[in-house]
């Protein structure tokens, strides 16, 4: 609603996001899913980011059911509560500039290990744009991002026609719409800010 908390905006976003990721990977040959389940975790890489870094948890995270305990965790048991959620696999990161690289190894392990070349062609280059992209934001203008997000998208774009036909496009409809999800989350806490401001 026009009122909703931001801690509830983003509750219902990640809730929304993974219910998506659920659906899409259900309309997978079974050997794929594990992979594109993982896909659920990619709005957490900020977040967990942000807390490897040493700042305080955000608010909503302690409504947040996906990641229980991660709140209230202080830095040096941080590791320890990352390890009992379903981002276990990144638990050892220390770096939040690793945490990518970490979160497509573990991307990899859960593919089936026989697949097409194409397939295999159209995975590395949905790989390079994540990595061109974060390494394209961390030295970039703030005044960029705007840009920066539509190259990613357009190469996704290409990647998702290109591969129509094969896990590739499944993988980059996800990767799209977490796009759209980002910039829906930006929309929605701006404009809820604003009418905070406006009251005050």
């Amino acid at each position: 609603t026009a009122h909703a908390e931001i801690s509830d905006i983003e509750r219902h976003l990640r809730d929304d996001w993974r219910d998506y990721v659920n659906e899409v990977s259900g309309w997978a040959p079974p050997d794929w899913k594990p992979s594109l389940q993982w896909f659920a975790t990619l709005l957490y890489l900020p977040l967990l980011g942000h807390l490897i870094e040493g700042y305080p948890a955000p608010q909503w995270l302690s409504t947040d059911s996906f990641v229980p305990g991660l709140a209230a965790s202080e830095a040096g048991s941080l590791q320890s509560a990352i390890a009992v959620t379903a981002l276990a696999p990144l638990a050892r990161v220390h770096d939040a500039g690793e945490l990518l690289p970490a979160w497509i190894d573990h991307w990899r392990s859960l593919m089936p290990a026989r697949m097409p070349r194409q397939t295999r062609t159209g995975l590395a280059a949905l790989e390079r744009a994540a990595l061109d992209q974060v390494e394209a934001v961390a030295t970039s203008m703030p005044g960029d991002s705007v840009e920066l997000r539509n190259e990613v998208r357009l190469r996704l774009q290409r990647l998702f026609r290109r591969c129509a036909l094969s896990a590739v496009a499944l993988f980059s409809h996800l990767a799209l719409t977490a796009l759209d999800v980002e910039r829906l989350r930006g929309a929605l806490i701006a404009s809820r800010l604003r009418g905070i401001g406006a009251r005050a």
